[in-house]
């Protein structure tokens, strides 16, 4: 299936996507849009309570890698884990390329990126949560610290 979902960019800001009210919003699904050297997850707003799990995070951890026990077979991954130092942080892994508008890539050395958070509130999407970003390549599942 093809990426349908369009998101609309500022740099890194999201100005507007059609992901908020769509079905795949609404079923709990998350999109991730990459520009400007910034992962943003668009979040559900069904899943809204979940964001309280990753507030406490000093960073994101980005690994990129082949999910390999994927039940589809072998498929391109990605793993977002928000370190927070707890032995279970949250963690968000992504296989679905049509809830992602582009495979990020790694970035050059001293290049530094981040992870935000967007959800829609009243008059379009809101910026909620924003992170470093650390990138290491790997088999997904990773689940590991740095």
């Amino acid at each position: 299936m093809e990426n349908l979902l369009k998101t609309t960019n500022h740099g890194p800001l999201i100005t507007s996507s059609d992901y908020f009210g769509s079905p795949a919003e609404t079923a709990g699904k998350f999109m991730v849009s990459v520009n400007a050297g910034a992962v943003r997850v668009l979040w559900p707003r069904v899943r809204r309570r979940e964001i309280d799990d990753m507030r406490a995070a000093k960073y994101v951890i980005i690994t990129r890698g082949l999910w390999a026990s994927s039940p589809h077979g072998p498929q391109d991954g990605m793993e977002l884990l928000w370190e927070d130092d707890s032995p279970s942080p949250y963690c968000l892994h992504m296989t679905d390329s049509t809830l992602l508008d582009a495979w990020p890539a790694q970035p050059q050395e001293g290049e530094a990126w981040i992870v935000t958070v967007w959800m829609w509130r009243d008059t379009g999407p809101c910026k909620i949560l924003e992170r470093p970003a650390h990138w290491r390549a790997a088999s997904i599942p990773c689940l590991k610290p740095l």
